[in-house]
């Protein structure tokens, strides 16, 4: 990775997924300032994903890491450590697999994950998601086609705002705890 991330810094693509790879995801593909898409699914990357990756990757518009075991940072305190939130670019986002350190905190509107208004795509099946759905911070998503949240444990009542997702083509929300 130091190679490619040191050496390749004018990439756009770098695709890694199903190559069983495993340990931690090196923070030295920060580096590479030009990817517009980063696959790293299906492997066996554990660990946090280093801020220093999503924070300097401004012109990232897919990013796939789903089926790994890594620890996604959402807020400490009142800060919004999510930082992939600030990518403003992103237009697919996949998550399914791995675990937020705080899955209710997640689900708070002011989390800039519901400022990323050019997304899609927004997979976070399988993520340990808990609490209810904050209806205003979907309708802020008014670009997205595909949203799949199965396998977590929201509840409450899904968002009437879902309604606003004028170009939802794809909805899976099946078993979570909604009434």
């Amino acid at each position: 990775f130091y190679f490619l991330a040191n050496k390749q810094t004018n990439k756009e693509t770098l695709n890694l997924e199903k190559n069983q790879l495993s340990g931690k995801l090196p923070s030295e593909i920060g580096n590479m300032k030009n990817l517009v898409t980063l696959s790293i699914s299906l492997n066996k990357f554990i660990g946090y994903i280093p801020t220093q990756i999503i924070s300097n990757l401004q012109n990232l518009v897919y990013f796939h890491a789903s089926g790994n075991s890594m620890v996604i940072p959402v807020v400490s305190g009142n800060k919004d450590l999510w930082a992939i939130g600030h990518l403003t670019s992103l237009v697919e986002l996949e998550l399914t697999d791995n675990k937020f350190d705080d899955p209710n905190a997640f689900l708070d509107p002011s989390i800039s994950l519901w400022r990323m208004q050019n997304l899609t795509l927004l997979n976070l099946g399988q993520t340990g998601l808990q609490g209810t759905i904050p209806g205003e911070g979907l309708a802020n998503l008014s670009k997205l086609e595909t949203l799949h949240l199965s396998g977590n444990a929201l509840s409450g009542t899904f968002p009437t705002e879902i309604g606003y997702l004028n170009c939802l083509a794809y909805l899976s929300i099946g078993a979570n705890r909604f009434t």
